[in-house]
């Protein structure tokens, strides 16, 4: 469900999955620099780049009037910042500037408006985290603030998308959020992929969500990832038990399992592999 206020799309975090897979559809990027744009030519995809979540969800009336004042200086004639844009495939997406758009939207506006592009040779993953880390510049005017719950979400983001590809000292300035919680951060997301989670997933939790689910998956096996890869394995075993009434060969089994998920067997062998290597070194 997507939710309005003061023209402003409350970014849906069920919805970041979805848009993240578009996104890193695209492998070649545009490198023309417009000045201006007409409104139908600038994109949006606040579930990745608009992130003042809860600031604008749970403060009522604070998105509303910043929009009405940005409207009241168009009204007289000035100008507003230009916003930030930055291009997925052939199109171009807003990273800031999103209260600046919803007035000139309000405002009926019909002329171009003033856009600032930023390219990267960046693709996939890493260009999603290079523009998140845009759309929390704060060098401009006007701006509404974020809540601390937003930061620590965006900088989690960003940790997901980029792994080690930053630093964390600045993914900590990106977000203003500690660099310690950085660090943290890190740490949660390579224990929840030794327990199986996944990017899509990791991404949906947001910081706060995604330290409880470590905490319950640590207090369901006892805080290790061994212990937690042996139950999921009983789960599954349990539920491929119909499958294996019908008693498929290996080969058939294999191609079932190949044919759901292409890649899959290989990994199978590896992991069979590195698992026999371990065995023979103790």
């Amino acid at each position: 469900m997507v939710v309005r206020s003061g023209g402003v799309e409350v970014p849906n975090r069920s919805a970041r999955t979805w848009t993240r897979q578009q996104l890193e559809k695209a492998t070649v990027h545009r490198t023309d620099t417009p000045d201006r744009l007409y409104l139908d030519d600038i994109h949006e995809a606040t579930a990745l780049f608009q992130p003042r979540f809860d600031s604008i969800a749970y403060a009522p009336g604070r998105s509303e009037g910043h929009v009405a004042r940005l409207g009241q200086v168009l009204k007289r004639g000035a100008a507003l910042d230009p916003v930030t844009i930055v291009s997925f495939g052939s199109e171009w997406f807003l990273v800031d500037g999103h209260h600046r758009l919803a007035s000139y939207r309000a405002a009926r506006w019909d002329k171009p408006i003033p856009v600032q592009p930023v390219h990267s040779d960046t693709v996939g993953d890493e260009r999603i985290a290079w523009a998140i880390g845009l759309s929390l510049a704060d060098n401009g005017k006007n701006r509404l603030s974020m809540s601390a719950e937003d930061k620590a979400d965006a900088a989690w983001r960003m940790t997901v998308h980029s792994g080690a590809a930053l630093s964390k000292s600045e993914t900590s300035n990106q977000c203003d959020v500690a660099t310690s919680t950085v660090g943290n951060m890190r740490r949660v997301v390579k224990k929840l992929r030794e327990y199986g989670v996944r990017e899509p997933e990791l991404e949906r939790l947001g910081w706060r969500h995604a330290q409880s689910a470590l905490k319950n998956h640590e207090d369901e096996t006892g805080g290790t990832a061994s212990d937690w890869d042996e139950k999921r394995a009983r789960i599954l075993a349990r539920k491929l038990a119909p499958v294996m009434e019908t008693h498929p060969t290996a080969s058939q089994l294999a191609a079932a399992l190949e044919a759901y998920e292409p890649g899959i067997v290989l990994q199978m062998q590896l992991a069979q592999a590195a698992e026999s290597e371990d065995d023979g070194e103790d």
